[in-house]
């Protein structure tokens, strides 16, 4: 049976086949004219109770909303004019949803919301906008209030178009991060960013857009960019601002550790831009005119303890994955950020958290390279920061835990490293013990700690013992005279 349409529709129809509707989206000189095309095309968007049944009318109303939107970025120089006509039209549209008072956790039991096609092309209309014209300074407050009504739509609503959304908040971010600023603008961008990330569907659309930033403002490898601003050479990066790179640092760290949804599929590409992002915020929290210029550029003060831990934290989770490609990375991503980190602008309880992580976790026995790295920084750590903790002796319980803790990683890689013949495994870890060993019993240390590094020295020396391997220390002359700082002899671990 056919379906009798509408007087509007009929009326729609008749206009498709005699105008050319090219001309009616071109620019125009005359503010007036396509003031009343947009008012008479955004007008048409509006339901009319006598036409419910129209069948068609979501698909006309779609159809002017579009050529309502062409119109507008056709004639840019009457922007600020017209677009408070869409930002009714925005308002009024988004409203709907206030209503809605509980939110629902069963699919089955979303509310029905009319004409819900209209409603996504008025979403998308929003991003368009704000991609198309926030570049306008004059129109920049009233496209971000345009923005800030998609914080009103229900989680349960946006997930079914989380894909338009974070496609739009990518395309927003390529586009506009250099001119995002302060924190309540980039407030209102990381509450987007998470309200499409934790749906599949628009998952790779905000890290793709993150990504494109870091790559495009930040293209030097991470920590090398940072020296050669430290250096004072010429920097032609863009860079992002702190606020910036706050807000892709907490979307990225999630990213990595996979909190979204257990979702670890991004997770290496996520770690080399949080490294990035993170060597970035260094350098923007870092007071380059009080920097000694002898000192290495390359050891930075910590500005937030909080986000160093969360940043090494998961760093180290990649680091124990069993993809082997994987692992290594997050182990040389985590060595290249506690070599980075000036000893003392971190708190003593950090570094004990950090250590205890580092004895308890290893990669698996079967990541031949990725075990002996993670235990080379263990290592490392361990030379940094035993001589400073020990001082304390509110320290020993919690160090000695660790300390026991580390022979056992050691005896595990001995045992795994020397099935037949010897591996690297077995060597790197010699060499790493041996070292540590040595310089803990070096009697300066020992004096200075009260003899707790004697203990730590003797307690690693004993598990090459068990394997016949302690004569190995003895070659070890380097480590006999005490270095000028603890850093200094860390690169021998």
């Amino acid at each position: 049976a056919s379906v009798e349409l509408s007087s509007f529709s009929k009326s729609l129809i008749s206009v498709t086949k005699t105008a050319d509707l090219d001309l009616l989206v071109t620019r125009s000189t005359e503010l007036a004219y396509t003031m009343h095309r947009i008012k008479a095309l955004l007008d048409a968007t509006d339901s009319n109770p006598d036409d419910e049944e129209d069948p068609v009318f979501e698909s006309h109303a779609v159809f002017a909303l579009e050529l309502a939107a062409r119109t507008l970025f056709s004639n840019r120089d009457f922007a600020v004019e017209l677009f408070p006509v869409f930002s009714a039209k925005f308002e009024k549209a988004i409203s709907v949803f206030d209503n809605i008072e509980n939110t629902p956790t069963d699919p089955d039991s979303f509310p029905t919301v009319d004409n819900p096609f209209l409603m996504e092309r008025i979403v998308v209309t929003i991003l368009r906008s704000c991609i198309h014209l926030y570049e306008l300074p004059e129109l920049r407050k009233q496209i971000l209030k345009a923005l800030d009504l998609l914080l009103r739509i229900p989680t349960w609503y946006l997930g079914a178009i989380a894909d338009r959304v974070g496609c739009g908040m990518a395309i927003i971010l390529r586009g506009s991060f250099t001119t995002i600023e302060g924190i309540k603008e980039w407030r209102m961008v990381a509450a987007l960013l998470k309200k499409a990330v934790v749906v599949h569907e628009g998952r790779r659309f905000v890290f793709d857009g993150i990504a494109s930033c870091v790559e495009y403002a930040l293209p030097n490898p991470a920590y090398e960019a940072t020296h050669v601003l430290h250096r004072g050479e010429k920097n032609d990066e863009i860079g992002i601002c702190y606020e910036g790179c706050i807000v892709f640092a907490r979307i990225l760290v999630n990213f990595v550790v996979g909190r979204y949804e257990g979702d670890m599929s991004m997770s290496v590409p996520a770690m080399l831009c949080l490294e990035k992002i993170y060597s970035h915020i260094l350098f923007l929290t870092t007071d380059h005119s009080a920097v000694d210029e002898n000192a290495d550029g390359l050891v930075q003060p910590i500005p937030d303890e909080e986000l160093w831990q969360t940043v090494s934290t998961s760093f180290h989770c990649v680091g124990l994955m069993p993809d082997d490609a994987a692992s290594r990375q997050g182990v040389e991503c985590l060595e290249r950020l506690i070599s980075t980190t000036a000893i003392n602008s971190v708190s003593d309880a950090r570094w004990l958290t950090l250590l205890e992580m580092l004895s308890l976790r290893q990669p698996d026995i079967s990541s031949e390279t990725a075990r002996h790295k993670m235990c080379s920084v263990l290592g490392k750590v361990l030379l940094l920061t035993v001589p400073q903790l020990s001082r304390k002796k509110e320290h020993w319980d919690p160090l000695t835990k660790i300390v026991n803790q580390t022979t056992k990683v050691v005896a595990e890689n001995l045992v795994a490293g020397r099935q037949g013949t010897v591996t690297p495994l077995f060597e790197s870890t010699l060499q790493t013990v041996t070292n540590v060993s040595n310089v803990m019993t070096m009697p300066e240390y020992c004096q200075e700690t009260d003899g707790f590094s004697q203990w730590v020295g003797d307690t690693l020396l004993a598990e090459l013992e068990k394997v016949g391997a302690s004569g190995y220390s003895n070659e070890m002359v380097a480590a006999r005279t005490k270095p000028e700082t603890l850093e200094s002899m860390v690169h021998d671990v």
